[in-house]
């Protein structure tokens, strides 16, 4: 079954758009002309979606939401636009964007394994029960909450960047971290995980050591 390029789908926080694979900004614009076109009594009172899941660069991402809002009225959620787009941003710095690189344009279910010699950048969540091993960097464009294993030959300076980290296990080099049982804190921005003398430890993805 070929996957869709848009799809809208509704949940409890309101209706999401998602964007799946890597298409052309023309082709992302017609499908979703499409989808609105056949249910216009639907779309007649959405104001409000959210994004998830795509590979959008900044600029075309911008774009988009300019688009959207000004030919059906329907405005991409600031905030998690925002954030994206600074997260796109930042990623271009040299710390991250060092060697080969590996994009999974998709949510890891539970079971699923990537393993990758270079970065791994997830387009999704990572759920538990799924494990994302790299020799370089982990980015998750999503929540973070199965195993992550970044510079696994040894690299502690490797990164694990997610917009919510909340990993069942997470190791960078030889060392290894474990969420606590609870966790009630909810992170305001994207964070990353990095090896700070012995120990790993979370910050907001825009400050550093």
């Amino acid at each position: 079954m070929t996957e869709e390029i848009v799809v809208f789908k509704g949940s409890r926080d309101g209706l999401h758009l998602i964007i799946s694979n890597e298409n052309e900004l023309n082709v992302i614009q017609e499908k979703i002309n499409e989808k609105i076109a056949s249910a216009k009594s639907f779309f007649q009172d959405i104001k409000k979606v959210k994004l998830k899941g795509t590979s959008l660069s900044q600029e075309d991402l911008i774009f988009l939401k300019n688009w959207l809002k000004e030919n059906h009225g329907i405005e991409i959620d600031n905030k998690n636009t925002d954030d994206y787009i600074q997260f796109n941003k930042n990623y271009t710095n040299e710390s991250i964007n060092e060697g080969i690189t590996k994009y999974i344009y998709t949510t890891l279910r539970s079971g699923s394994s990537i393993k990758y010699n270079g970065n791994i950048v997830i387009v999704g969540d990572v759920n538990p029960g799924a494990e994302v091993i790299a020799t370089g960097n982990i980015i998750v464009m999503g929540t973070l909450r199965g195993i992550a294993h970044a510079g696994v030959l040894g690299n502690d300076s490797a990164l694990v960047v997610a917009f919510s980290l909340e990993p069942t296990q997470l190791r960078i080099a030889n060392t290894i971290a474990r969420s606590p049982d609870h966790q009630d804190y909810k992170p305001t921005c994207p964070e990353k995980a990095c090896i700070n003398g012995n120990t790993i430890i979370i910050l907001p993805y825009y400050q550093n050591l």
